[in-house]
């Protein structure tokens, strides 16, 4: 009898091991894979909107926020006035916020929805978000030029960050 007790023992040692390997797997299988927006992918973002403001003759300030709307990086170009500072950090929160576009606000007042304003939200062209398989990693603000060329700016930044390692 001792002899079947002990394999019976060993038996459920066993089971109980495998169990416990299975259960670590299920877990890790489970876990959560959270992109971020890394501190080169910011600098690659404001370098290739200075880029692009510099073959076009443009004064800009670029901000490019985390996911939490803390500033990763900033540059305000010679020359760029002074309260586009405000307006291009506005811009990049605004569109991490909205998990879209800057652009999108403009087209909720168009529709009345004036509510939008009272978000502290900054509506306009030049905020885009910094997006990897959906998910919101961070934002880029351009002001500086006009409307267009702070677009132009923050799409040409969001593609560098999205191609950096």
């Amino acid at each position: 009898m001792h002899r079947q007790t002990a394999r019976w023992r060993l038996l459920l040692q066993r089971v109980f091991a495998v169990l416990g390997v299975a259960a670590v797997a299920l877990a890790a299988a489970q876990s959560v894979v959270k992109h971020s927006l890394s501190s080169a992918a910011a600098k690659k973002a404001v370098a290739a909107c200075e880029a692009l403001a510099l073959r076009n003759g443009w004064t800009e300030t670029i901000a490019v926020v985390d996911e939490a709307g803390n500033q990763l990086n900033f540059l305000k170009m010679d020359g760029a006035a002074l309260n586009t500072i405000d307006f291009a950090l506005g811009k990049a929160r605004t569109a991490l916020r909205v998990q879209a576009p800057s652009t999108d606000l403009l087209d909720r007042l168009a529709k009345g929805q004036s509510q939008v304003l009272a978000w502290g939200l900054l509506p306009g062209k030049g905020g885009l978000p910094i997006q990897v398989g959906g998910e919101t990693i961070g934002a880029i603000g351009v002001s500086g030029s006009g409307s267009d060329s702070d677009e132009l700016c923050a799409r040409a930044g969001v593609e560098a960050a999205l191609k950096a390692p």
